[in-house]
């Protein structure tokens, strides 16, 4: 039980430490990719919030730039056009 507690702290820092020296500039206007999608897809929305319209979705590994950003959501310009996605599925491309 102590091992996965510490391999949880582990993965978290790690994850914090990956975008803590992005420097804020960067960070805010960054290109991610869509990554991490339980189905085929992942969906933009016309804000913040699973309510929301959903106006289109994306495949994995598209890319975006991130543009704004609220609480566990940013927005996002794409190829498609400008939208919300949950931030669990953006993973910064280097």
């Amino acid at each position: 039980m102590k091992i996965l507690l510490f391999l949880g702290k582990l993965i978290a820092i790690h994850t914090f430490l990956m975008f803590a020296f992005i420097p804020s500039s960067q960070a805010e206007f960054a290109t991610f990719v869509t990554c991490r999608i339980p189905h085929r897809h992942v969906s933009v929305r016309s804000c913040g919030s699973t309510r929301c319209e959903r106006l289109f979705r994306l495949n994995s590994n598209e890319p975006v730039n991130v543009i704004d950003r609220s609480g566990n959501w940013r927005k996002v310009n794409t190829s498609y056009g400008v939208g919300w996605i949950y931030k669990k599925y953006l993973c910064y491309n280097e």
